[in-house]
């Protein structure tokens, strides 16, 4: 899904990212989202930065890491 939910409201998007969630339960599913919430609930976050890989990993774990990459993102989102 390349920023399927970017012209949603919240609502709808929770709505949208849980039907995707059953619908493909098994399946392998790659979003592509600048809005942060969209890929919280993934099982694995890539993120890029001009290109190139930067960081890799569960988001929650990379959450809870300070100096990561994700956790500056979510800083600055909220």
């Amino acid at each position: 899904m390349d920023e399927a939910t970017s012209s949603v409201d919240a609502a709808t998007e929770r709505i949208l990212l849980d039907v995707v969630r059953v619908a493909f339960a098994d399946a392998t599913v790659l979003t592509i989202a600048h809005r942060l919430e969209t890929i919280a609930t993934g099982d694995r976050v890539i993120v890029l930065d001009a290109g190139r890989v930067v960081e890799d990993g569960h988001p929650g774990r990379l959450a809870r890491q300070p100096l990561s990459h994700f956790a500056s993102m979510l800083r600055q989102s909220s």
